[in-house]
């Protein structure tokens, strides 16, 4: 059977970021594999199938996401155990970009079966799919993250999976601090948020400073702290705030 997981990203993002991954993960498996359900399951099918056709979940999983929202459910009589099964409705992916996209389709990243093995490698092949579909771009880990409901440095541990085909360059920029009264230096540092995106304090300067140790035509750098750019700017020296910016991607290769 040949399977293509390409349920639109205005599906599985909104649901990734909702925390919703277990159901996304059913879904985008659900209407990727070439089988017809005939429109209703019930979680020991859904297992039973997903494994004969190369996506080995858990049980437990399954159970998780047939539990949302998106998979109305109803009892039917099951005369063979005696007992009524739960049985559950499967959305149509119509369905889905209209109730979860507003009815928005831009793109529909295709993944391949080795990316349906878990949530962890079906985020990092939505990752993986869309650095290579952007060829060169430049986003911040922010928002990277947040797009597949993750963490900042969740996406640079999934590009260690494909970090042949992909080049992550980090871009900064310097900002100039002489003259600023400690007001305007307070204000930047609010602005570019302290220990995330200030990598150091860079002094290229002439002139000597004590305990600083700038020498002459020296470039040093120190930690990103207000209170050492503050004593530096005071000095009259030529401080900047060297910035991480936005890291800029680049696919360099067929995957």
């Amino acid at each position: 059977m040949k399977s293509r997981f390409c349920l639109p990203n205005t599906v599985r993002e909104p649901l990734l970021q909702a925390g919703r991954a277990d159901c996304v993960f059913i879904l985008d498996a659900i209407h990727g594999l070439d089988y017809d359900f005939g429109g209703v399951t019930t979680a020991r099918e859904l297992a039973r199938i997903l494994w004969a056709c190369g996506v080995l979940v858990s049980p437990g999983l399954v159970r998780r996401a047939l539990s949302d929202e998106l998979f109305p459910s109803f009892l039917i009589p099951d005369r063979e155990r005696g007992r009524p099964e739960l049985f559950y409705r499967i959305p149509t992916v119509d369905f889905l970009v209209g109730v979860v996209a507003g009815g928005l389709v831009l793109s529909a990243d295709e993944l391949t079966l080795g990316d349906m093995k878990n949530i962890r490698s079906y985020r990092a092949g939505l990752h993986r799919t869309f650095l290579r579909r952007q060829k060169r771009c430049q986003y911040s880990r922010e928002f990277l993250g947040r797009r597949l409901g993750v963490g900042d440095r969740a996406t640079a541990n999934y590009e260690s999976g494909f970090a042949d085909s992909i080049i992550v360059t980090p871009d900064y920029e310097h900002i100039l601090l002489v003259g600023m009264s400690r007001d305007e230096l307070s204000k930047v540092f609010d602005r570019v948020q302290v220990g995330r995106d200030i990598v150091e304090v860079v002094v290229d300067t002439g002139r000597y400073y004590g305990k600083f140790g700038a020498r002459e035509g020296s470039i040093q750098t120190f930690p990103a702290l207000f209170s050492i750019a503050w004593k530096l700017v005071q000095a009259g020296l030529m401080v900047k705030l060297k910035v991480r910016k936005c890291n800029v991607y680049e696919w360099s290769e067929s995957f």
